[in-house]
């Protein structure tokens, strides 16, 4: 099976987003973020959370917004403008949500 948008093995080249390389590179990267809280919530500067939670939530966060667009411009009542002016404030409040939220 296939996934939409995901590039199989035999298409490789500039468009694989999935390559080996980017792979290591999230995971590195998850690893990091994961000391980084682990060692935060040690020195009792954040509540203790699971990293891959945490991250999962990020990324909800962050992207949720944009792909729900229509719905969320519905269930608020926003037209265009509004809704660009919605989305630029929670761009803006989103870190100090999630900094919170530890």
């Amino acid at each position: 099976m296939r996934l939409v948008g995901r590039p199989t093995g035999s298409e490789g080249g500039v468009g694989d987003f999935y390559s080996a390389e980017r792979r290591k590179a999230a995971r590195r990267t998850v690893e990091r973020v994961r000391e980084q809280i682990n060692e935060r919530a040690k020195r009792k500067k954040i509540a203790p959370v699971a990293a891959d939670q945490f991250l999962v939530t990020l990324v909800g966060s962050c992207l949720y917004p944009f792909v729900a667009q229509p719905m969320i411009a519905e269930a608020l009542g926003l037209g265009p403008k509004e809704l660009r002016a919605f989305m630029k404030r929670r761009r803006a409040e989103l870190p100090a949500l999630l900094k919170r939220a530890l």
